[in-house]
């Protein structure tokens, strides 16, 4: 798929080291390949980003990440690599970095989870070309359960839109 589009948009894949469920968990082999590998090989081969990058704390993560050809252009601070740190503060960080550092402005972030290793290349183009189409603010893909806790589903409309499940 060829994404029709006239805006800049930013691939960011966030991996910082201190896993604690599983220590180094975004390198570990998974059917013989780091687990973030899946994510970068299937970004690599997307035609939606104008820069791909990877950001991040872990020198070991850097070193695994470089070897798929994702570019690396800063270290993630440490204070924005912590347990409790925000994404959105990564997503900030990496775009005042491009700003400052190489004068260039994205109109949109996707977020490529290296923990979500089935994800295809369509995936990420079909997200941003939907967020395209409905000058859309965020996008997030979804899959039709059966049965899980209410407070992570979610409810989509007609028009596509989708909602909290639950009211917090």
């Amino acid at each position: 798929m060829t994404i029709a589009k006239h805006k800049k948009i930013l691939g960011l894949i966030p991996a910082r080291a201190g896993s604690k469920g599983i220590k180094d968990k975004n390198i570990i082999p998974v059917l013989g390949k780091p687990l973030i590998g899946y994510a970068c090989e299937a970004a690599k081969k997307s035609t939606c980003f104008d820069e791909l990058i990877l950001s991040s704390n872990s020198e070991k993560i850097i070193s695994v990440v470089k070897d798929f050809g994702i570019d690396v252009p800063f270290i993630r601070p440490d204070e924005i690599s912590a347990d409790d740190t925000l994404i959105v503060d990564v997503i900030y960080h990496a775009l005042k970095w491009f700003e400052t550092e190489r004068e260039i402005n994205f109109d949109y972030v996707c977020l490529i989870q290296p923990t979500a290793p089935l994800a295809v290349k369509e995936d990420y183009e079909n997200a941003v070309q939907t967020a395209l189409e409905n000058d859309a603010d965020t996008v997030i893909t979804v899959y039709k359960c059966g049965q899980m806790h209410p407070s992570v589903m979610y409810l989509r409309d007609d028009s596509g839109k989708v909602d909290w499940f639950v009211e917090n």
